[in-house]
């Protein structure tokens, strides 16, 4: 178990004891079976003997960097880095095994958590001035494993094409043959690929995606003489087989003519805490498939507290269309638009079976087409069954009944959500069941990481919400503080022990302390302070880096000053992959007496 304690100083001398900021410096993480890391540095700027030795002396090409860098990090300052300064439209950043790129920085860091990929935007550029063309991929993967990563970058401004034909016409951003590299905090915008992919195409690969947004990238097709317009497919990402993993990722404004305006795929992906909004698909009246504004799947998809808000097709599915057997738990589908067919999930071919979800609010076509296998306890607003066959364990299904949603935006999380308003029939109408418990549960926590389940209704039952949004109980006419959970599965990093963490308050501050015991697969930690509106603030900037590793532990000391007030402040450290798992809690008054709670026990 965590060790809370606390000690309560009002004085300017403790004031002064606990003024000091992050008491860490970096070590580079190793990667598992990986030789010893050591960092390079790159910075367009720099004007040194550009050996990549320092900042003063860093590269200023980032292929130069590429090219001399077998294993470890490369520290990529802000600025614009292009493939070639020549014409050739095949130049690409090649990613490589035990090789991580990581940007946002302004160039003097000593450390990863020192960086800010969104204050300081590292640019991977396709523009390189050829007219009509730009580089084909901007970015390539090919035969990668996880050690390869590409973190904190923009990746824009690849065309790959013309013709639809030709089978490089895919991939625009970023292109995957056979990888299964770690993709992080990356920004993948105004990429076009004639065929398929705009911002990314994936090929019999595993990529590991979170924190990734796709907007505006297109998959436009082209005309051909014999047939007319021709569509591609998957305006954001297209998924060519492979069983890739996305947590926190946001599809907006992508399109295509054919196919998954946000994302198509052919394989078994995971999508976690995942929005689609304002794609579209079609009309491409050649194309069978066509359809899927937001995703069209024709494999055996996973999709988890995933919202679909404003998209459209053309010939099929306005929010989702699918020809496979793919399982939906806590989806939310709504004000989603199809030309002919559907408007929300659809099933043209084969079948989904859903659980614990809102299909509502569909403009222009019926909620759903084709044959949808109940896993219980779903919100529907209008059901045809001229057009939709519901089948399988229908308890606790509301036909009929508007689910009353608040509009699509930030409400905590990584991706913006429909808060379910006050009185909304889908609070505490999921499934009973334990949450993760399998069967018709719903999952563990909503796509803001909110544990499952929540007394929304204050009726003294705590039970799941329908959707992806768990709503706070209510305590004494506030929100309430809703306590975070792991948003996703636990890995290798459930190994890292957490023996203390306290806190101290003093005036004008709050001093978070904890220690570990062992830090195995650990790349630092985050702290979130919680408002007793609910409203949620990262305490610090930037990553805080790991000062263990798999055998010893390590201190840490942060100094918050937030205004006075009670808050809630959680621990969560963040996996070599980029996943965030909740450690432990305490609650604090900032003036007064202290009140403190049990934390989470570290596994």
């Amino acid at each position: 178990m965590i060790r809370v304690s606390s000690q309560l100083s009002i004085s300017l001398l403790g004031l002064v004891c606990v003024a000091y900021a992050l008491l860490v410096t970096h070590q580079p993480a190793v990667a598992q079976g990986c030789p010893a890391v050591s960092v390079i540095y790159v910075d367009a700027d720099a004007t040194g003997t550009n050996n990549g030795s320092s900042w003063a002396d860093a590269f200023v090409s980032l292929q130069e960097a590429l090219a001399v860098t077998q294993s470890g990090e490369i520290w990529v300052a802000e600025g614009t880095y292009r493939p070639t300064t020549g014409t050739d439209r095949n130049a690409s950043f090649t990613l490589k095994n035990c090789v991580a790129l990581y940007g946002g920085f302004a160039g003097g860091e000593t450390s990863l958590d020192q960086r800010d990929w969104v204050a300081h935007e590292t640019l991977l550029s396709g523009a390189i001035g050829v007219g009509g063309g730009n580089s084909m991929h901007v970015v390539t993967s090919r035969g990668t494993d996880a050690t390869a990563v590409l973190d904190g970058f923009t990746v824009s401004h690849g065309f790959a094409g013309p013709g639809r034909r030709n089978p490089t016409s895919v991939g625009a951003g970023l292109y995957n043959e056979g990888g299964s590299p770690t993709l992080t905090h990356l920004i993948i915008v105004d990429n076009v690929a004639v065929r398929e992919g705009g911002g990314m195409y994936s090929q019999d690969g595993s990529p590991i995606l979170t924190y990734v947004t796709f907007t505006n990238n297109s998959a436009p097709g082209e005309f051909e003489d014999e047939v007319g317009n021709i569509g591609g497919n998957g305006g954001g990402l297209s998924n060519a087989g492979g069983d890739p993993t996305l947590t926190h990722v946001i599809f907006s404004g992508n399109s295509t003519l054919g196919a998954g305006g946000g994302m198509l795929s052919r394989g078994d992906p995971t999508l976690t805490d995942v929005t689609f909004t304002n794609n579209s698909a079609g009309p491409d009246y050649h194309n069978c498939c066509a359809g899927g504004g937001g995703l069209n799947s024709s494999g055996n998809a996973l999709l988890v507290n995933v919202t679909f808000s404003g998209n459209s097709g053309g010939v099929g599915g306005g929010g989702m269309e699918s020809s496979g057997n793919p399982v939906l738990i806590n989806v939310t589908f709504w004000g989603n638009y199809a030309d002919e067919s559907i408007g929300g999930v659809a099933g043209l071919k084969g079948s989904a079976s859903i659980g614990n979800s809102i299909l509502a609010g569909s403009a222009g076509a019926p909620n759903c087409e084709g044959s949808l296998i109940s896993l219980g306890y779903n919100l529907i607003d209008g059901l045809d069954p001229n057009y939709c066959l519901i089948t399988g364990d229908t308890t606790g299904n509301l036909i009929g009944v508007t689910p009353l949603l608040g509009p699509l935006q930030d409400n905590g999380g990584h991706t913006p959500t429909h808060a379910l308003l006050s009185g909304s029939p889908a609070i505490d109408a999921g499934s009973p069941a334990a949450p993760s418990s399998g069967g018709n549960a719903c999952a563990g926590t909503d796509a803001r990481g909110i544990l499952r389940p929540q007394d929304g209704d204050g009726d003294g039952e705590a039970r799941c919400d329908i959707g992806a949004f768990e709503v706070c109980p209510v305590v004494d006419g506030d929100n309430g503080v809703c306590p975070l959970g792991s948003p996703s599965p636990p890995s290798s990093s459930s190994s890292l022990h957490l023996s203390l963490f306290t806190s101290e308050v003093v005036v004008g501050g709050v001093t978070l302390h904890w220690e570990t015991e062992a830090e195995a697969d650990n790349l630092g930690f985050n702290l979130y302070r919680i408002a007793a509106d609910g409203a949620s603030t990262k305490v610090n900037t930037t990553l805080i880096s790991a000062l263990g590793n798999a055998e010893t532990g390590a201190a840490y000391h942060l100094l918050d000053r937030p205004v006075s007030g009670h808050y809630v402040y959680l621990i969560k450290n963040v996996d070599q992959q980029g996943v965030e798992h909740l450690r432990g809690q305490v609650e604090v008054e900032a003036e007064g007496n202290l009140l403190f709670v049990p934390a989470l026990s570290a596994p």
